[in-house]
């Protein structure tokens, strides 16, 4: 601490965008414009995965709270689940995805993973204007549709969403200035429209936005 210089700095060959951690904090991982991702051991700072993702921009990337996976979202509308074991595993020269969604027809802008690691709930909202809810635990994990929990079509396109503490609800700004609150937990599957307007915020687009945990308040910006 109180240094001016980093203690570390990793370079990539190319402008990497959404970067997250493990909970441990011992590994980092980014997203380049490629659809490469990368991960770096941040005790040493050596490069110790490059693999391609995606076949545009990555535009999120997120570790489930029990590093067990790293889901990834990209401009080419398709959310891919990745082994957090097979990426750090030498001997596997090209790790394949987990689970891989395709229900998007337009760019993923946002991405919200929950709680409880493998069987965890993930949020997902695109420019297609809708925000998707799966379950990364399925019942019959030869078919993707079994993965998806509910659709919410919305007036516009969408730039980021999240959740409250106890996943009831989730809150979504679309590109209108409004951020929308979609309940979860009405129907176990499906598609529906729309949800119950929180009213605008700044003009223009919303630029991110997060609820706290205990349920207090949305604060968007």
């Amino acid at each position: 601490w109180r240094k001016e210089q980093p203690s570390m700095t990793c370079t990539t060959p190319e402008k990497v965008g959404p970067i997250c951690t493990t909970s441990c904090g011992s590994f980092v991982v980014a997203g380049g414009a490629s659809g490469t991702c990368y991960m770096w051991a941040l005790d040493t700072g050596a490069l110790v995965r490059v693999w391609k993702a995606h076949y545009l921009a990555v535009s999120c990337a997120r570790v489930l709270d029990d590093d067990s996976y790293v889901v990834t979202t990209s401009e080419d509308a398709i959310v891919r689940v990745w082994n957090t074991g097979d990426l750090l595993d030498s001997s596997v020269s090209n790790p394949r995805a987990s689970m891989s969604f395709s229900d998007h027809t337009l760019a993923i802008t946002d991405l919200w993973t929950g709680g409880f690691g493998v069987a965890a709930r993930i949020l997902t909202c695109s420019l297609d204007q809708t925000l998707k809810s799966w379950f990364l635990h399925s019942s019959d994990p030869s078919e993707e549709r079994s993965y998806l929990l509910r659709s919410v079509v919305l007036p516009c396109p969408l730039n980021c969403c999240t959740a409250d503490g106890l996943e009831t609800f989730a809150f979504v700004a679309g590109t209108d200035g409004v951020i929308y609150e979609v309940p979860l937990r009405e129907g176990l599957r499906g598609v529906s429209d729309g949800g119950v307007s929180l009213g605008g915020g700044s003009e223009g687009e919303q630029a991110r936005k997060r609820r706290r945990a205990t349920g207090g308040g949305a604060v968007s910006g």
